[in-house]
């Protein structure tokens, strides 16, 4: 595994540190590159804050060293957990695998269930004859005789005037006793008022002219 390797680069840096070993930027940077690939991302921000020092000021060498120190020692600390973790984790896919092949062989020892046949439904179709033919012959009879009447005799709406509609509103009536149609509503013939009582209405010319005509051969046989 990498991690003893790990441990190994930090405990030498860190007693390098301890030892006020005035060591350059390079050098600690090439120490670690064979392990930069290898390690987490928090140890990685670690090792370029180790990295970013400068170890090479006279001036600020002892606090330099302070800071190295630490951040080795708590890179030393996240080596170390990671290591248990890897730990752990072989540890748990060991005990996977085992119960896998205890499974695996407990499978292997069954008896082979051989699959059912399969078999079609079965379709059941009852039929009941009745006791009484006569009587049900009757009944669709007496049914049939409805929906017929039902069909042939619905109730007509009776229609007037010119536009063939239902009786509305005011409506007038044609003065000649043989028209076809004999009442009007007040719109479809351009009234807006009743006629006077003396006067006579009609719906057409045909019907003043056929009105005449029976007028004058009434006239004629009183005569």
């Amino acid at each position: 595994m990498l991690t003893p390797r790990i441990e190994l680069t930090i405990l030498v840096l860190v007693n390098r540190l301890e030892g006020n070993s005035s060591r350059t930027m390079e050098d600690v940077r090439y120490g670690f590159l064979s392990t930069l690939d290898h390690l987490p991302c928090d140890v990685i921000r670690t090792l370029w804050t180790i990295q970013s020092l400068d170890i090479g000021d006279t001036n600020r060498d002892g606090c330099h060293s302070e800071e190295m120190l630490r951040q080795a020692q708590h890179l030393l600390e996240l080596v170390r957990q990671e290591h248990s973790r890897l730990n752990f984790e072989k540890q748990e896919l060991e005990r996977f695998s085992q119960i896998k092949a205890r499974y695996d062989s407990h499978l292997k020892k069954q008896p082979k269930l051989k699959p059912l046949p399969h078999h079609k439904p079965i379709k059941i179709k009852i039929t009941m004859k009745s006791r009484y033919p006569e009587a049900e012959r009757e009944q669709k009879l007496i049914q049939q005789e409805h929906v017929n009447h039902d069909k042939t005799h619905k109730p007509e709406t009776e229609t007037y005037c010119f536009c063939r509609d239902v009786s509305y509103g005011p409506m007038v009536a044609c003065d000649n006793e043989s028209c076809a149609i004999e009442w009007f509503h007040y719109p479809c013939v351009g009234l807006s008022a009743a006629p006077k009582p003396n006067e006579k209405w009609f719906c057409s010319d045909m019907c003043r002219k056929q009105y005449s005509n029976h007028r004058k051969k009434s006239k004629r046989r009183k005569r």
